[in-house]
C-alpha cells in the first residue's frame, strides 16, 4: 500500500503546484466565431495600416511617409513582443518553504486516509475495487 500512496501523492503534488491548466473543450460554433474574430482582428490591423499610411501621405512626400508609417508599426510590434516575453517570463517559481509545508501536509493527509480505509479494504477489496472504478468513471466524466 506505502508504493501505491506514495505514486498517489506525487501525483496529486505535480497536480497542485503545476501551473498548467487545461483548455475549456469548444464547440463548433466557438471555433467558427474565434476564426471570424482573428479574420476580423487582422482586417482591422490591415486598414488601420492602410488609414495611418494614407494620413502621412496627405502631410509627407510618398517616401517619407512610408517610412513613417512602417517606424510606427515597428514600434507598436516591438513593443507587443516585449509585452509578451515579459508576462512569459514573469511568473514566480514556488518558493521551497511553501512546497515543503504542502508536502508535509499532504504526506499526512494521505496517510491518515490510507490508515482510515486499510481494514474496510482488507475486509471487502471487491467492493473497495467496485467503489475505486465507479470513483474514477465519474471522475473522469467531470474532466472531459
Amino acid at each position: 500500500m506505502q508504493g501505491i500512496a506514495a505514486i498517489i501523492e506525487e501525483l496529486v503534488m505535480a497536480a497542485v503546484l503545476s501551473q498548467k491548466t487545461s483548455l475549456p473543450r469548444k464547440s463548433k460554433m466557438d471555433w467558427a466565431f474565434m476564426a471570424l474574430s482573428v479574420l476580423l482582428g487582422c482586417a482591422g490591423i490591415f486598414l488601420s495600416i492602410l488609414a495611418l499610411e494614407r494620413f502621412f501621405e496627405a502631410r509627407y512626400p510618398l517616401d517619407i511617409a512610408a517610412l513613417f508609417s512602417a517606424a510606427i508599426i515597428l514600434t507598436i510590434a516591438a513593443l507587443i513582443a516585449v509585452t509578451a516575453y515579459h508576462c512569459r517570463h514573469r511568473k514566480p517559481p514556488a518558493s521551497g518553504t511553501d512546497r515543503q509545508e504542502l508536502e508535509s501536509s499532504l504526506h499526512a493527509l494521505l496517510e491518515s486516509v490510507c490508515v482510515e480505509l486499510e481494514s474496510p479494504v482488507r475486509e471487502n477489496p471487491k467492493a473497495a475495487v467496485l467503489l475505486a472504478a465507479i470513483a474514477g468513471f465519474v471522475t473522469a466524466q467531470r474532466k472531459i
